[in-house]
């Protein structure tokens, strides 16, 4: 909200003071270190041309008491990573297992199956992910927001590589080829550019627990220790209602843009970000403790702690920018915190725009925008 203010201050437009003063890579954190790879100024890019953003027409449209008005907000979050493991196994019936330590949270295990199938060359249908705990299971960090899959996948990967190549090693002696000249399609192995020669994944893993003297079963382990965690910035619009006679603020548009380096599972990650933005909505329009002079807790459960509703929150239009981290997995990044940082602001900042009345608390509670605009 103070980047607003003081972009008001000096006649500028609030994107383009951001984009004036948005951090790049290797610029110098409050803990003097550098940044890393951040995509922020091209999510600032990439709002710029959003419609919304190019026909705003903030406090115009004002009718009957109402106004209308957008905001926008940065939002920034420094994803963790953890040292982890995964055992990978094909087995008989062609299915590639894969056990882990980490939990699914928000879908994250989708993601790990899909980075198996594409590395082994099968389908994610036969993969099968099996998660054991932290005594039982290969070793994981917290399952938690945005780190799971930064931290998890690459020790997945790295076993799945582990399969494939012994994969091919066994199916260079049964086909009587060079392992340069093979590949796996369809989970099957093949002479490449010969599907004739087929041989199914399920039938080497046969030869592979019946062969004496042989390789033995087709398991591999991985682990991976990600070098250092990798930022995720957004970029936020809300376009709100103002009701001038009450305070109440309706949003009704919202527009999240995200660096997610890569999208391993883009509907999981869009949403990631529908759940960031809802939760970012509740902390600026619903959600507080609230006590009353006794110190009693007012609103101790969910009949009295507001919630945002299936029918108070605005549309939500995720775009994802694909800034890969040099760091992360196929690029990907931490999801699902990042989204929850900006809302506050960009709403109160569209309530700004809309009726030119400052608020700084949060939630953003009618009573406060009516004293705010009858003070004015």
């Amino acid at each position: 909200s103070n980047m607003d203010e003081m972009a008001l201050e000096l006649g500028l437009d609030p994107l383009e003071f951001r984009m004036q003063n948005a951090v790049e890579s290797g610029d110098q954190m409050g803990n003097n270190g550098e940044w890393p790879n951040i995509g922020l100024r091209q999510c600032l890019e990439r709002m710029r041309e959003h419609p919304l953003w190019q026909g705003r027409a903030n406090g115009n449209g004002a009718s009957n008491g109402v106004a209308e008005g957008i905001g926008i907000a940065v939002g920034g979050w420094p994803v963790g990573s953890t040292p982890a493991a995964a055992v990978c196994r094909a087995d008989t019936d062609g299915t590639i297992r894969v056990h882990v330590g980490s939990v699914d949270i928000s879908g994250v295990n989708s993601s790990l199956v899909l980075v198996a199938a594409e590395i082994i060359g099968v389908s994610p249908d036969s993969v099968e992910l099996i998660q054991g705990d932290t005594q039982s299971g290969p070793f994981a960090g917290p399952s938690g927001g945005s780190q799971t899959t930064y931290s998890v996948s690459g020790a997945v990967a790295n076993a799945a590589r582990e399969v494939r190549r012994k994969l091919i090693e066994l199916a260079s002696d049964q086909l009587e080829a060079a392992v340069d000249d093979l590949e796996i399609a369809d989970g099957k192995v093949q002479v490449k550019g010969v599907p004739a020669s087929a041989m199914p994944i399920g039938d080497l893993v046969e030869v592979s627990e019946s062969k004496s003297g042989g390789a033995g079963p087709i398991v591999g382990e991985g682990t991976a220790a990600v070098e250092s965690g990798t930022a995720g910035f957004v970029v936020h619009l809300a376009r709100v209602r103002v009701d001038r006679s009450t305070g109440q603020v309706t949003p009704l548009d919202y527009v999240a843009v995200q660096d997610v380096g890569f999208a391993l599972n883009p509907l999981m990650v869009e949403g990631q970000i529908h759940g960031g933005v809802i939760q970012g909505v509740g902390w600026g329009l619903h959600e507080a403790m609230i006590y009353d002079e006794y110190g009693q807790l007012l609103t101790g459960s969910f009949m009295d702690y507001d919630l945002p509703k299936i029918d108070t929150v605005p549309t939500v239009e995720a775009i994802l920018i694909e800034n890969p981290s040099p760091n992360g997995p196929f690029g990907a990044r931490g999801i699902g915190e990042p989204p929850i940082t900006a809302g506050a602001a960009a709403l109160a900042n569209a309530v700004r725009a809309a009726v030119g009345a400052r608020i700084t608390e949060a939630p953003i509670r009618s009573e406060a925008v009516w004293r705010a605009l009858n003070e004015a």
